[in-house]
């Protein structure tokens, strides 16, 4: 189910929304590096009845949010908050999930990220780039992807940095889910574009 106000969120109409999504024809909204980010978070989070998440959408394909041949189309990038909310039979099996997604401020998500890093994978993974920067850097964010990240040394490093604070979290180690200024180092898109010229 796709809801008037959630299909807003993504420019178009509800039943446009429902019918990308039915034909597999929409966008993850996500960017290749922040699928993997929110993948790692997902896996720790999925047993939970009640979840947020703050993050970004970023339209990364040319069925929404695009103009011509490439740059996604500014109003389509935000910010948001989502709340998951699960429910699961006797044997532990999920029955029902509901997203509820409400598009938040840059300065909503700096304060999410010093509040309740828990809830940001971005920064949770490494990614500690500030709201604006986050949707500044979008359009560039949208067209990178990991086979670019592996060909560049200021990529490896990017790549081998996420790889460490996924195990910490997966794992546990440390007690617990690690903190976005945690030991482990963070290279920004801006750092790594030279590798990509």
């Amino acid at each position: 189910m796709c809801t008037s106000s959630a299909a807003t969120t993504f420019g178009l109409h509800r039943e446009e929304a429902v019918a990308r999504l039915t034909n597999r024809e929409m966008s993850p909204m996500l960017t290749e590096m922040d699928i993997v980010r929110m993948f790692v978070f997902e896996l720790v989070s999925a047993r939970r009845d009640r979840v947020r998440v703050f993050h970004r959408l970023v339209p990364c394909e040319p069925c929404v949010g695009y103009q011509g041949f490439g740059a996604p189309v500014a109003p389509f990038t935000k910010l948001v908050c989502r709340t998951v909310l699960r429910s699961f039979d006797a044997f532990g099996r999920p029955v029902t999930v509901r997203h509820r997604v409400r598009v938040i401020t840059p300065e909503e998500y700096d304060h999410a990220v010093q509040m309740e890093p828990e809830s940001c994978p971005l920064a949770l993974t490494g990614d500690l780039r500030n709201g604006r920067q986050l949707l500044a850097d979008a359009a560039t964010d949208a067209f990178q992807t990991v086979a670019d990240l592996r060909n560049s040394v200021e990529g490896r490093h990017m790549l081998d940095n996420l790889a460490a604070r996924a195990e910490m979290i997966l794992l546990g180690k440390g007690g617990g889910a690690a903190a976005p200024g945690a030991a482990l180092p963070s290279t920004s898109p801006q750092q790594i574009q030279k590798g990509f010229g």
